[in-house]
């Protein structure tokens, strides 16, 4: 059996979890990565050395990203193999980067890549789980042309087909159903047969990760300091070759304020790398409504619609055998909320379940748990997480 990491992963006693200490080891490779790339750049760089920059980043990104979504929903279950063996696959990447526009190093940039894709989708398989709005952490389609470029000779081919494994893997992510509208009915695909378990044959459900917001955002903010602290070093270095005359008095302050521009977008006025975006950012009425639909085809609810009857707060959903009412105000949901949905879904013979973004009244969880209504609260990406035990039991054992 894998040995969990040793390393405190479970957030402190005063409340957020922060980044361990072997994902600040993990994210050293890409200090090393980055420095990497950036040599792809020095000199005079033409439309094709940046053409294979954007390329190489983007790859390196994405198996950055996967293996930080997994650290992300593990939490303290995070298995130090699991990570290390990430890290060695990025670092024979961040190796081979040199070598890739002659071909010396290409094939091997290529297959380690294709490994820790292919290692990584392995570690959602047997977690039995998908990440909503990055399905391509569970899904291989996109590694299909890169594996191809194994045997491309040409240096524009085997561009070309890592080019095209990328845009795969943006087109799955694009195609997602997480960003559709709810309309009067929403449509859904037949449902897939749940995988089945090896040692005893009873079906396992994939269901959607939960992240923690606050965790993955601050290892994104920290890729984007890297990314600029690499940015300065190349700075200096420049700086250090080159003769201190006029044009260097004028791009060097320039490139520096670019740089200090840059962190404060991303960082000082914004959140997890992303300019401008509050840590607090609302979820909108549309969002809860799209998390709340996705949810319940997680546990299992079929032909979800809009509900006949307008519920006394929020937005009204149903499906065969349940009545769901989604409250994105900004106030508790109160007890008169509660009860007027127990009592609509007992006329319907219906199950019914309260999702709510703001929390409840302490008599309407206490009602709740009385009339044994599930309860939810959606945090700040959406994700439903259960209130009381009826919600627990559901969040379990589904549908």
């Amino acid at each position: 059996m894998q040995r969990t990491s040793s390393l405190a992963l479970t957030p402190p006693a005063g409340g957020a979890r922060h980044a361990s200490w072997l994902e600040l080891f993990f994210d050293l490779v890409a200090v090393a990565g980055v420095a990497q790339l950036a040599r792809l750049l020095q000199g005079e760089p033409d439309a094709h050395d940046v053409a294979v920059y954007a390329v190489l980043f983007v790859t390196f990104w994405t198996a950055w990203i996967s293996n930080t979504l997994y650290g992300d929903v593990a939490a303290e279950r995070t298995r130090t193999r699991t990570l290390l063996l990430g890290m060695f696959g990025l670092t024979v990447m961040a190796a081979a980067v040199h070598g890739v526009r002659d071909g010396e190093h290409a094939r091997a940039f290529a297959l380690a890549y294709v490994i820790a894709r292919l290692f990584a989708n392995r570690v959602w398989q047997q977690r039995h789980q998908r990440v909503e709005g990055w399905p391509a952490a569970r899904l291989t389609l996109g590694v299909a042309p890169w594996i191809a470029s194994l045997w491309a000779v040409e240096e524009s081919v085997r561009l070309w087909l890592w080019t095209v494994g990328l845009l795969l893997d943006l087109a799955i992510t694009l195609a997602a159903p997480a960003g559709r509208t709810i309309r009067r009915r929403v449509p859904e695909p037949p449902p897939r047969p749940p995988r089945r378990d090896r040692g005893s044959g009873s079906p396992v459900p994939v269901t959607p990760a939960r992240l923690d917001s606050e965790h993955l955002a601050e290892r994104l903010g920290l890729f984007v300091l890297i990314v600029l602290g690499e940015g300065v070093y190349q700075l200096v270095e420049a700086a250090s070759d080159t003769p201190w005359d006029r044009d260097l008095h004028l791009t060097a302050p320039a490139a520096f304020l670019t740089l200090t521009l840059l962190w404060s977008l991303c960082l000082r006025r914004g959140h997890g790398g992303v300019p401008f975006l509050p840590p607090d950012h609302p979820v909108t009425a549309r969002d809860a409504v799209t998390a709340t639909v996705l949810y319940l085809r997680s546990l299992g609810f079929r032909d979800i619609r809009r509900a006949d009857q307008r519920p006394t707060a929020g937005i009204g959903l149903a499906a065969p055998g349940l009545l769901a009412q989604v409250d994105p105000s900004a106030r508790p949901a109160s007890l008169r909320d509660v009860e007027c949905l127990w009592l609509t879904a007992m006329t319907e013979s219906a199950r019914c379940v309260y999702l709510s973004l703001a929390g409840y009244a302490d008599d309407a969880r206490a009602g709740a748990d009385r009339l044994g209504v599930p309860l939810f609260v959606l945090d700040l990406t959406g994700t439903p997480r259960p209130v009381n035990p009826a919600a627990g039991t559901l969040d379990t054992d589904g549908a």
